[in-house]
């Protein structure tokens, strides 16, 4: 490993420890995540809602030139123009192809809507609960733990592998410069 990633694992590990230990800091940073999901999925709700609407409005102009070109086919039939009535045909045929793959884009973006939608509420129910934990400051405080027994980790060695990993640390960035 180069020393980055063994002081990237050293402060990740330290990180932790101290999260465990402040149990209430560590409701902060679940909801502080949560948070930012949630705006994330916010952002992404109405992105998708935006694309929806504006497959919407082509699809409703789509069907305007459709019902445009299929009275003009049926205008060049009664006057006896089969060549211009093919023509509006194919036409009309084009656009009624058009219609169904913005359709298609459509339902799988109303999918997605949907998707996004239930993950958004997802994320607000749990960041509203982390919220709830932390304004009733259900998390337990420093104090209130059991003490170490003795088939628990012993401080003293728990502070002085500490001691150890940053003399280490200390060591090989010096190696390294």
């Amino acid at each position: 490993m180069s020393v980055w990633e063994d002081l990237s694992q050293f402060l990740e590990t330290r990180l932790d420890e101290f999260l465990v230990d402040n149990p209430h800091l560590q409701l902060q940073v679940e909801a502080e995540s949560l948070r930012q999901q949630e705006a994330e999925a916010k952002q992404q709700l109405a992105q998708v809602e935006l694309e929806v609407a504006r497959l919407q409005q082509q699809i409703v102009e789509l069907a305007r030139d459709i019902q445009k070109w299929n009275e003009r086919a049926q205008k060049a039939r009664g006057l006896g123009r089969e060549d211009l009535t093919r023509s509006a045909q194919d036409r009309e045929n084009e656009l009624l192809q058009r219609g169904n793959q913005l359709w298609g884009q459509m339902k799988v973006l109303q999918e997605q809507q949907k998707q996004t939608q239930e993950l958004y509420e997802r994320t607000r129910q749990q960041r509203r609960e982390i919220d709830r934990k932390i304004k009733a400051g259900d998390s337990t405080p420093p104090s209130a733990r059991a003490p170490y027994t003795s088939s628990g980790p012993d401080k003293l060695d728990e502070e002085f592998k500490n001691w150890e990993i940053e003399q280490e640390l200390e060591r090989l960035r010096q190696r390294r410069s």
